[in-house]
């Protein structure tokens, strides 16, 4: 059985990625791409889903063309590391 992991643990795998992928600050990913990177350690889509949408809400991300209702980042083709998601990446 996989070990079930934490929102903090699975945000911060996905900040390991973005780290690994040398992203910057209003760079655009595609979520798709990036959760091929953090599969490998167990994280479920489900997981990973969650993490993207506590980071948006946060503001450390952001979908690249604004629709209606952004909850689901599982829509977004690309998406932006913001500013404030770049600060908090540098730590």
């Amino acid at each position: 059985m996989d070990k079930v992991e934490l929102r903090t643990d699975v945000e911060q795998a996905i900040f390991d990625a973005f780290f690994c992928l040398k992203l910057r600050a209003n760079e655009v990913f595609n979520p798709t791409f990036l959760q091929a990177q953090i599969q490998t350690r167990g994280i479920g889509e489900a997981q990973f889903h969650d993490a993207l949408s506590s980071l948006e809400k946060r503001g450390m991300i952001a979908p690249v063309k604004k629709r209606p209702s952004i909850a689901n980042l599982t829509r977004q083709k690309f998406v932006r590391l913001t500013d404030v998601g770049f600060d908090n990446l540098c730590r």
